[in-house]
Order: structure tokens, then C-alpha cells, then sequence
């Protein structure tokens, strides 16, 4: 049996392997974009974010948004930090990013969503205009159990009921039911 180079006629001088030096090399050598800029920080806080180091992703992200050179890498570098501060419990920190992140791009209904259910206890008000605009865009029953447990606290009382009622007929989850219906009795939600 003959080699496979001899078999197709081609001699071992002929030959030649190229070996990239890295992953630019092997990138360009296979025709893939690598990623530069905002694009690169948004990648570097996405693999942070699944190890679980929310505050080296948040770093990511926050150098993504200052390096963005279009609305929507700008956009979604806010949303992703202004949730991660939520989940560490930073309100502040969140709504910044949640409503530059609006800023970048206006009819965000995630940003939108976020930043309206952190209002609740702050702005009840800006709450439900909030999650009005959200339900108006993207209806699920999370959402109007959102608007109606904000409604409440905004003491718009016949908003909160018609808003609870679709949250239930949509199929919202029990805790954001149960969140609603504590705000509409006036007792603490917990």
C-alpha cells in the first residue's frame, strides 16, 4: 500500500502544513471573524458570566458598553449588566444600566421588563408605565402580574384587578400571582 501522498502523486517536498501561532492565526486560517472591541468584552463577560463570576462578567460588560460602536452591542451590554448588579443586589447599579440600556435602544421589552419590576417599590408609577408599554408589546403573564402587583402599589386599584385577572387567564407563575395579589390587599409583598 502506498502513502497516502504518493497515492496522490504528490511528493513530501510538495507538502506543507501550516500551524497557526494562535487563535488569530487559526481564525484567519479558517476565515472566522475574531472578534474586536465591544464585541470581544460582550464574549469575555458572557464565559465570566457562565463560571459564575458575576463581577468579572459585569466588568465585561460595563467595558462592552463604553467601547460600543452601534446602539444595539451598547444596548444589550447595559441590559446584561444592569440584570447581573440586580441579582447581586445592587438596585442602583441596575436601574443605570437598565435604563441605558433603554437609552441605546428605546423599545427594549427586556430592559423595559427589568427595569420596571426594580421600580415597583421605588416608583410604583414609572412601574406601570413601564410594564404597560411591555405588556402592550409582548404579553405574557408574568409581565401583567408584574403591571398589576405595580399598579397597585401606584394605588390604581381597577388597573391592578384587570391586570391580575389576565395575568392568571395568561398562566403567570404562582409566585408572581401570589407577589400581585399580597400588593393589591396592601400587604407586604415578601
Amino acid at each position: 500500500m502506498k502513502p497516502l501522498a504518493i497515492a496522490l502523486g504528490l511528493s513530501l517536498s510538495t507538502l506543507s502544513l501550516s500551524i497557526p501561532a494562535g487563535p488569530a492565526d487559526a481564525c484567519a486560517m479558517r476565515k472566522v471573524a475574531v472578534p474586536e472591541g465591544a464585541e470581544l468584552y460582550v464574549q469575555k463577560g458572557e464565559a465570566a458570566e457562565r463560571r459564575g463570576e458575576l463581577r468579572e462578567a459585569i466588568r465585561q460588560y460595563e467595558r462592552a458598553m463604553t467601547a460600543a460602536d452601534s446602539a444595539y452591542v451598547e444596548a444589550e451590554a447595559a441590559l446584561r449588566a444592569g440584570l447581573l448588579h440586580a441579582k447581586l443586589g445592587r438596585e442602583g447599579k441596575a436601574i443605570k444600566r437598565l435604563r441605558r440600556s433603554i437609552e441605546a435602544k428605546p423599545h427594549g421589552v427586556e430592559a423595559m421588563r427589568a427595569l420596571g419590576m426594580l421600580l415597583v417599590d421605588r416608583d410604583p408609577v414609572e412601574a406601570v408605565a413601564l410594564l404597560e408599554e411591555v405588556v402592550g408589546m409582548m404579553p405574557t403573564g408574568d409581565a401583567y402580574a408584574a403591571l398589576a402587583r405595580a399598579a397597585a402599589k401606584a394605588g390604581k386599584a381597577t388597573l391592578a384587578k384587570a391586570a391580575l385577572a389576565k395575568a392568571r387567564q395568561m398562566g403567570a407563575g404562582v409566585e408572581a400571582v401570589v407577589d400581585a395579589e399580597q400588593a393589591l390587599a396592601g400587604e407586604p409583598v415578601l
